[in-house]
This record gives C-alpha cells, sequence and structure tokens, in this order.
C-alpha cells in the first residue's frame, strides 16, 4: 500500500530530504503526470517514526532573514564574466573552495540533457556547472555524497534552488564549519517532463552529447552511425551576445551527412520571444508550490544568496556595461569572510534597497499563469510545443499593448517613490 505525505502535494517542493532521511527506504521520489517529482510512501514497511515529517522543510519552515550585508561583484576575467549569467562571482567563490582541497556540488546537463546535480574537484570540471539551467534538478540522489564528503571533513560548496538548499539543510540537522550553502533568487522550475517536450518538438532532437568516433579530416561521426538528426552540442539560457539585459536563449546543433561531414550550426533568440523562456518568464508550467514558495524572504539558511543585480546604473553608473554584475547577499560571518577572501573579484557595497526595487522573487511569488490548465491539457493531446505557446500567449493587441506599458510607468513610478 502507498500513501502521500502529510503536506498537499501543491505544497510539496520534490527536495527529497524525507526520502533520504527514511532509514527504512519507504521512500520515494515518483514523477507526476506534469513531470515533477514527489515523495510516494510505501506503509506496508513503514514504521511510523515521522523522521520525514520532521525533516520537511516545508512543514518546518524558518523565519524570515534580515540580510547581513549586500554586495554588487564582478569577475575581473571577462571570458569568465561573459560566459556567466551575472557577473562571474559563483565561478570565483568554487575556484575558492577548489584551491582549498573542496568539492562543488551544483546543477549540470547529463547526457540527455536533462539536469541533476553532480559533483566536482576540479576547476575544469566545475565549468559544467556555470550558467542558469531553468528545469528542476534531479537532486534527491546527491545527498549522501554531499554528507560522505562532510564526514571526510573536505570543504564542501553546495548550489541549488533556495528549496534545494534548504532540504539539504534540514536533512543534515546541524552547522558544519566546512559546508557552504549557496542558493539564488529564484522565480520557480518547469519539469523535466516540459523540457523534454520542448526539445523533441521544436528540435527534433538526438540527445547524445558527444561524437564517438572522430575522422581524420576533423568531422565525425556518431559511434560509427550517420544520424539524420541534429544532436545538440551546447545551450545556454541565458546567452550574452544581444547583452546582459537582453539576453537570449541560444542552441548549437550538429548534423552529420551521409558522407560523414559535420555541420554545426547555431540558433539563438531573445529569450522574451524564445517559445520555452516565453513560458518559464510568463510563469506558464512552474512546479505548482512556486506559486505559494515557502522559501521566500531569505528562508532557506543558506549562506550566501545569488542574483543578478539589475538596476546597477542606479547605484554604480560605472560599472553598468552591460555585460553581467552579481549580487550577492550575505547571510552571516562565515560569507562575509569567505567573500573577504576570494581572488579575480571586483566588489563594491550596495543599498539593499536595490533587492526591493529590482529583484522582488526575492519577497514576492509569481503569479499563476490563467493559461497553465490549458497548456496541459494541450500538452497531453500531443500538440506541438510551438502551437500550445501560441494559443497560451496570444499576440498582444493594440489596447493589451496600451495597457501594458500604463502598466509598466506606474510600476516604475511606484519604484522610484520607495
Amino acid at each position: 500500500m502507498f500513501d502521500k505525505p502529510k503536506i498537499p502535494s501543491h505544497n510539496c517542493t520534490g527536495c527529497g530530504a524525507c526520502k533520504n532521511v527514511c532509514r527504512h527506504n519507504c521512500i520515494t521520489m515518483i514523477e507526476d503526470e506534469k513531470g515533477f517529482y514527489y515523495p510516494i510512501i510505501d506503509k506496508s514497511i513503514c514504521v511510523n517514526c515521522k523522521a520525514c515529517i520532521h525533516v520537511c522543510p516545508v512543514i518546518n519552515t524558518s523565519p524570515k532573514r534580515e540580510i547581513h550585508q549586500t554586495y554588487a561583484c564582478k569577475n575581473l576575467d571577462e571570458k569568465v564574466r561573459l560566459s556567466s549569467t551575472s557577473g562571474g562571482l559563483f565561478t570565483a567563490i568554487a575556484n575558492y573552495v577548489i584551491d582549498r582541497g573542496g568539492v562543488v556540488i551544483g546543477a549540470c546537463f547529463d547526457k540527455d540533457w536533462n539536469v541533476r546535480h553532480e559533483y566536482a574537484e576540479t576547476k575544469e570540471d566545475v565549468v559544467k556547472f556555470k550558467g542558469s539551467k531553468y528545469v528542476q534538478s534531479e537532486v534527491s540522489n546527491i545527498y549522501p555524497v554531499l554528507k560522505n564528503f562532510l564526514k571526510e571533513k573536505r570543504l564542501v560548496l553546495f548550489s541549488g534552488t533556495p528549496c534545494q538548499v534548504a532540504g539539504i539543510r534540514s536533512f543534515l540537522h546541524r552547522d558544519y564549519d566546512n559546508l557552504i550553502l549557496l542558493d539564488f533568487i529564484c522565480h520557480g522550475v518547469p519539469s523535466r517532463k516540459v523540457w523534454k517536450k520542448y526539445l523533441n518538438d521544436e528540435c527534433g532532437l538526438s540527445y547524445n552529447k558527444e561524437l564517438e568516433l572522430n575522422r581524420n579530416d576533423g568531422c565525425s561521426i556518431i559511434g560509427g552511425t550517420i544520424y539524420d538528426r541534429p544532436i545538440i552540442q551546447s545551450i545556454n539560457f541565458r546567452n550574452k551576445k544581444t547583452g546582459w539585459q537582453n539576453y537570449s536563449f541560444s542552441l548549437t546543433l550538429s548534423n552529420v551527412s551521409a558522407d560523414g561531414w559535420q555541420k554545426t550550426v547555431s540558433h539563438s533568440m531573445i529569450a522574451w520571444n524564445h517559445p520555452y523562456m516565453k513560458g518559464f518568464i510568463g510563469s506558464l508550467y512552474l512546479r505548482p508550490s512556486c506559486y505559494s514558495c515557502p522559501m521566500k524572504g531569505f528562508r532557506s539558511n543558506s549562506d550566501f544568496t545569488l542574483a543578478d543585480a539589475w538596476g546597477i546604473g542606479n547605484y554604480i553608473p560605472e560599472w553598468n556595461d552591460d555585460k553581467g554584475i552579481s549580487l550577492c547577499i550575505i547571510h552571516n560571518k562565515k560569507a562575509e569572510k569567505i567573500l573577504g577572501y576570494l581572488s579575480g573579484i571586483e566588489i563594491q557595497k550596495v543599498n539593499k534597497e536595490i533587492i526591493d526595487r529590482h529583484n522582488e522573487a526575492a519577497y514576492l511569488c509569481p503569479d499563476r499563469n490563467r493559461r497553465t490548465n490549458r497548456f496541459y491539457n494541450l500538452m497531453k493531446k500531443n500538440v506541438s510545443f510551438n502551437e500550445i505557446i501560441d494559443s497560451c500567449f496570444p499576440k498582444p493587441s493594440m489596447l493589451d499593448k496600451i495597457m501594458w506599458s500604463i502598466n509598466q510607468r506606474i510600476k516604475t513610478y511606484v519604484k522610484n517613490k520607495k
């Protein structure tokens, strides 16, 4: 007999803390019809110890925290900065950990372009964690790995969404001097199923990441077989070639012709116009718990919270070069001390009001899109991803555009009055 946990499914963040705390292995994370993972309890082996209830960061939500300090940061290595989502601060913190023989745990793509948490022990391997990935990461399997590294007394950096950090912190039960917890200001997470729907329908892709057999002339064949479908070489949700504030979604594909020649093509589109990004930004297919996120107000117990330093031109005008600036929110003395040790980073204090004015997602949940049910109903009918997005985001009328413009002006006026 299987049962669901004590909280409503629409409140569950899928962090996996309950699964990992259960000593009887009676909890399994099962994917629902929308592609989100939820814990299911096998009542036949459950001893009702309530460990899962005590560890749940939603049932046992931490109070809102005061901000210790706020900084704007940028990496002095231009290549690192331009290839990062914001200003390259994460790379500097990760390098600090690696330089001390530590381990970095973060979200990366696997060979099938799903997103999962893995660990890295070299600076070269840390690169896979760079850049935003707007898909919920599979994190539950990293818990025992992280705990073993802590037992070995190695310095560990864990980065993830606020709910993932809260799950890790609750699972460990106590503070560790050798653990650094880093989250970011989060809009919400789409499911793996929606992400794969986009890749399948929009791109018609084969997911093999690596070309296994190279010809002498530099062209490649996949495992000795000619593929007639394009193969993904790279995905970047926040490509800055069009600017940090006007970023693009970019996809690099390769195709191998019948005679073995490889052709590589890059596709790029401004995020606001891109089908998948439009649905993400428009809160069309976020996890249900994201619409009432229990971690808003910095409740995750992270040491660092990172974000884009939107509006930096109002605080440090000379930094407003559209190449990306990181906002670093410090929550304790541990994080303050580490920030002072970082090399290759320029840092300036900024007023905490930058969060209220330009990063409302730190405190406010996204509004549920009124066309969310339509999206999932059309997805069940196997309508193409592009058609679904067009249906859910019809072209605005002239009146819609005027009302939107008025609304934006009002928001700007109210912000500037604060």
